[in-house]
């Protein structure tokens, strides 16, 4: 519930504040890839720098911890919030997206993309707001700009303490009905009249807002917004009091888009354990498919919910979460405590490539951070640059003598998604990161430049059963190619031997 997903290769985590690209969805026309970029960026613009937007950051992000609802009102809650904002959030953004294609190609190349691509709901969230594209690019600048900060600022930081609008739904509910504080119908009374009157977009928000009958709320006081966040926690086991000097300015709209890209990720985003995945807690059932297994997926477990079922199945507690994936695409999990974890991995999926989170991984002490017993892992996957940098820049100050290889690999010509391998002096794993752009891996690769080499062809071979389930599975690319033969020879697509 916490995230916006798209047909179109990209996906904005409302609660986390992260943008996910796909990587085998956007390896085509860098000009398309870019595109996407463009549409979550919109969405983290109007979710970080709007008064509904940060409501329902809040909101999401706190949500598995109020305790005074049960879950199916929860799910009412999140659904509420984001419906509301559904036009606003998804028309907005695609319009910004097909403005943008438009720039780097011609209108009716976007247009007849858009045509082909969209699915229905988009193309009839686009054709209300299609009119936009046929304005000057100022014009256009100012419409994204500011229309979606009136549709968003409702003054519902307000609102919520005073009116006790989180204490049940129901209250949210009543409360959008109201069409001036439904972002939605805010948007569809703004466009209305400038469809008509497109020079209203260069006059201030308040006499834009009049113009269109809408209320201009005014932008929530820090006093304010302490009061809402101070309301919001108390309805958890860890309520707080803030008070104005705990409350951060808005953020800058460049300074927004600069701390969405460090907290971009580049990886499959179709992986969906939850949704197309196969639960065997039972451990003689999940180990009876090892031997058809390419790639465990393996992280410590901190959900508690479902704890005592699961051992009251697989006898052991559910310590450790092993997910095992077949080439042909299945997916079965499991989970069991730490000790049965690293005795199955050690043997029974001892040849299975293991791949791990950066942050379950001790990088100065080379081994999981929940066992010494267990064999290292063959992949430590980073969500971005900043968390490989981060790690290796700790292990270098606690090991001076420390050496790397390493590999810095791009798609093709003009295109923005770019990878880094790295790999330890005397250690199997490969640490791996995708990244949009090369600035976050030139700052791993100037890090470790004096003690590193590149990696050699002949190395390659070396590790590509493991750099071929990372690309495959990660990064979401055909199970049956071999990518690190294809990448070598240049010109042939090699497919692996079976």
């Amino acid at each position: 519930m916490s995230s916006w997903y798209h047909t179109v290769s990209g996906r904005y985590n409302i609660s986390g504040q992260w943008i996910g690209l796909d990587y085998s969805q956007l390896l085509g026309d860098p000009k398309i890839a870019d595109s996407v970029v463009a549409h979550e960026m919109a969405h983290t613009a109007m979710a970080k720098e709007t008064d509904y937007g940060q409501v329902t950051q809040n909101v999401l992000y706190l949500l598995e911890n109020f305790n005074h609802l049960d879950e199916d009102q929860k799910a009412k809650l999140g659904s509420l919030l984001l419906d509301a904002q559904d036009f606003v959030q998804e028309g907005l953004a695609t319009l910004f997206q097909v403005a943008h294609l438009s720039n780097l190609t011609n209108k009716r190349y976007a247009l007849d993309w858009a045509k082909k691509n969209l699915p229905d709901k988009y193309q009839e969230k686009l054709n209300k707001l299609k009119f936009v594209i046929d304005f000057s690019k100022g014009y256009r600048d100012f419409f994204t700009g500011k229309i979606s900060f009136l549709a968003l600022e409702t003054g519902i930081r307000n609102d919520i303490p005073n009116l006790n609008l989180i204490s049940d739904p129901s209250k949210i509910e009543s409360y959008l009905m109201n069409e001036d504080k439904n972002p939605n119908k805010r948007l569809e009374k703004l466009i209305e009249v400038i469809r008509y009157k497109n020079w209203l977009v260069t006059k201030s928000f308040k006499e834009i807002a009049d113009a269109c009958g809408i209320t201009y709320f005014e932008p929530t006081t820090k006093e304010n917004a302490a009061k809402y966040l101070t309301y919001l926690t108390g309805f958890t086991d860890n309520p707080k009091t803030f008070t104005p000097n705990d409350i951060d300015d808005t953020a800058k709209e460049a300074q927004t888009f600069i701390e969405a890209g460090r907290n971009m990720i580049v990886a499959n985003m179709n992986i969906n354990f939850a949704g197309n995945s196969e639960a065997l807690f039972n451990l003689e059932d999940f180990l009876h498919y090892a031997d058809k297994m390419e790639i465990v997926f393996v992280n410590p477990n901190d959900e508690t919910k479902h704890r005592e079922f699961i051992k009251s199945i697989s006898g052991y507690e559910p310590e450790v979460n092993i997910a095992g994936v077949y080439r042909t695409g299945e997916k079965y999990l499991t989970s069991t405590s730490n000790d049965k974890a690293a005795e199955i991995l050690n043997n029974e999926l001892k040849n299975v490539t293991m791949m791990v989170k950066w942050g379950g991984y001790d990088i100065l002490r080379n081994n999981l951070i929940w066992s010494e017993e267990v064999r290292p892992p063959d992949l430590v996957v980073y969500n971005t640059a900043e968390q490989m940098l981060t790690t290796i820049q700790n292990l270098i100050k606690n090991q001076h003598e420390i050496k790397f290889s390493h590999l810095h690999m791009g798609t093709m010509e003009d295109h923005l998604m770019q990878s880094l391998i790295v790999m330890i002096e005397g250690r199997p794993s490969i640490h791996a990161v995708n990244t949009w752009g090369n600035r976050g891996i030139l700052s791993v690769v100037d890090e470790i430049k004096k003690r590193s080499r590149i990696i050699t062809n002949k190395e390659l071979k070396a590790i590509k059963k493991h750099l071929n389930n990372l690309f495959s599975f990660w990064m979401g690319m055909h199970w049956d190619v071999d990518w690190v033969e294809t990448m070598l020879d240049g010109s042939t697509l090699i497919f692996r031997k079976t």
